[in-house]
């Protein structure tokens, strides 16, 4: 430039510097003037300084940078950026590490849970020290491995926000956390954890740079068959009213055996109906990017799900159709089952509880065909049978049949009230009684069936949804301060209705299944299918609900208990039967 007669200015050095740079970036001279090497071939450094080197060495000394200190500037500005991401990519491979790590330990622990599952189904309850040591050790080993999973995820998440500390801006840095919060909400969602899922989700939207847009929206579809051509599917919404699960608009309807369009995920009641059959309702929960079928959980195959014809279910009654559901409980609630997909067969449950008036009618007839020793025998007692003098509930006639008259403290029996002081071979016995009577299979629910029923196929807490309060159960909490404690008369408590109609299935009484009473439940097949025989009467078996003398904490669907053939004012029954 000065040779050509050009003014020896500050952008000359400029120049000379945009030389020096260019060798220590590619390793040699810039190729011809005003040109720099590819970038991709860089030694060190990265795009940015390539491009600053290539405005030292622009032709035009217009073009270039105009002085050595703006250069310095320049590169001091680099070099502080370029430190900041050659640390965030150290701390962002400590974090994919941790990620691997975390993998293994959760694969270990899935595999652990498997193997402690199978064991415990394979040893009693009652087995002796020695005999369960085996299962105690794969329980602590499973507790280790849990609790350096969530360890890990913890170092993985704090080494993330430590490098987003240093470069807020960092592209990578914001993958990895979308990417963190993806799989933490997942898991959040799988266990109804809505709060955790909440959090997650809105951490993911945040660091999402449109990977995970479908994920965020969580659009499902829905897909049912039914064993009727002609059946047609609505689809409506479920949204949350005063706390509570309530029927809302129409999402979607067609011909059963299509699928949906694309829905929110969420919750949603699926009707099913077909001229000549009664209509099927169902609660289902659309995970995201997911198609909700009537499925197999374990083995993912599909059933049609079954219609019945007009005039098989009665107005007291409600039909469960068979599809999977959720049973157990995620908070680890105190004698629930272990969280797991069941599938269980369709059924019919009555909507109440077997009342006074109804077990006075089956005793009654025990009395008309001079059963008087096994009617007195199934009657309704106040003291045990360890007693001198049976205190019976109700009052005889001449004749010997029963009527009802106030209980042993003046307190009013009433004829809706459910029955109880009974026990178990006494609910078995009023349930072959009408069986034969009505021609039907009556009998006592097994629990995942009264589970069913109470949590329809979404895996809600409560039959009417995540909530409760007290006003809507009849229990502990129920009673005012310095008020007396008293049994709700059947159908009294309409807030606490399922969406199968089926009233107070929590709070009021326990009822008695045919469960017996396993720490963990029914054996469930890989499948996702039980079978269970009922339990003799010399076992104790499961009650389910809650109870009028009992706190709300015991009224949820996933709350077990257990009686024996003792007598309490606190169980009571109902039955259901089966589709054959």
């Amino acid at each position: 430039e000065i040779a050509a007669g050009g003014d020896a200015s500050l952008t000359a050095d400029v120049y000379s510097l945009g030389v020096m740079m260019h060798e220590l970036l590619w390793g040699q001279r810039p190729p011809a003037p005003g040109v720099t090497a590819i970038p991709s071939r860089l030694l060190i450094g990265d795009r940015r300084i390539a491009e600053i080197c290539a405005d030292c060495l622009a032709l035009d000394p217009a073009d270039r940078v105009p002085r050595v200190d703006v250069l310095l500037r320049c590169l001091r500005e680099w070099w502080r950026s370029w430190r900041r991401s050659e640390e965030v990519a150290d701390v962002v491979a400590r974090a994919d590490f941790l990620q691997r790590r975390a993998q293994d330990e959760r694969t270990r622990a899935e595999q652990l849970n498997r193997r402690v599952q199978s064991l415990r189904e394979r040893i009693h309850p009652s087995a002796r020290e020695v005999e369960k040591l085996p299962l105690w050790t794969l329980e602590d080993d499973l507790l280790r491995t849990e609790t350096d999973l969530h360890r890990i995820e913890s170092d993985r998440m704090a080494a993330l926000l430590g490098a987003l500390a240093i470069d807020p801006q960092s592209a990578l840095v914001r993958r990895r956390l979308a990417e963190l919060h993806r799989g933490l909400h997942e898991v959040a969602e799988a266990a109804g954890d809505s709060a955790a899922s909440a959090r997650h989700l809105a951490a993911l939207s945040t660091f999402d740079d449109g990977t995970h847009r479908d994920y965020i929206r969580g659009d499902g579809t829905i897909a049912v068959s039914a064993n009727i051509e002609t059946a047609v599917v609505e689809v409506r919404h479920l949204v949350t009213v005063r706390r509570r699960l309530v029927v809302g608009s129409v999402a979607w309807a067609g011909p059963a055996g299509e699928v949906s369009p694309a829905l929110p995920a969420g919750r949603y009641e699926v009707r099913l109906a077909a001229e000549g059959f009664h209509e099927v309702r169902l609660c289902v929960r659309v995970g995201r990017s997911q198609r909700w079928t009537n499925a197999l959980p374990g083995s993912g195959e599909e059933r049609p799900i079954q219609l019945i014809r007009l005039g098989r279910i009665g107005p007291d009654e409600a039909y469960i159709a068979g599809g999977p559901h959720l049973v157990g409980s995620a908070d680890q609630e105190a004698s629930s089952l272990v969280p797991r997909s069941v599938w269980t067969d369709g059924f019919v449950i009555r909507k109440r509880c077997v009342t006074v008036a109804d077990y006075i009618d089956f005793l009654d007839d025990l009395v008309r065909r001079d059963l008087h020793e096994e009617a007195l025998e199934r009657a309704p007692q106040q003291r045990g049978a360890a007693d001198d003098v049976p205190l019976y509930l109700y009052g005889r006639r001449p004749d010997g049949t029963f009527f009802v008259r106030p209980d042993a403290d003046g307190d009013p029996v009433h004829h809706d009230h459910p029955v109880t002081l009974i026990r178990p071979r006494d609910a078995d016995a009023y349930a072959t009684w009408l069986a034969a009577r009505t021609g039907e299979s009556w009998r006592l629910p097994f629990e995942l069936e009264w589970e069913k029923a109470a949590r329809s196929s979404d895996g809600r807490k409560y039959p009417f949804g995540d909530h409760i309060d007290a006003s809507w159960v009849r229990c502990l909490d129920y009673h005012p301060p310095g008020t007396a404690l008293e049994m709700a008369r059947v159908g009294e408590h309409p807030a606490g209705r399922s969406p199968h109609g089926i009233e107070q299935l929590l709070g009021n009484v326990y009822e008695m299944t045919a469960s017996e009473h396993r720490v963990d439940g029914p054996i469930v097949a890989p499948d996702g299918t039980w079978s269970e025989e009922p339990c003799p009467f010399e076992d104790s078996r499961v009650v389910r609900g809650g109870a009028w003398g009992r706190d709300i904490s015991r009224c949820r669907s996933a709350h077990r208990s257990l009686i024996g053939n003792h007598r309490t004012m606190l169980v009571g029954f109902r039955l259901v039967r089966g589709l054959d």
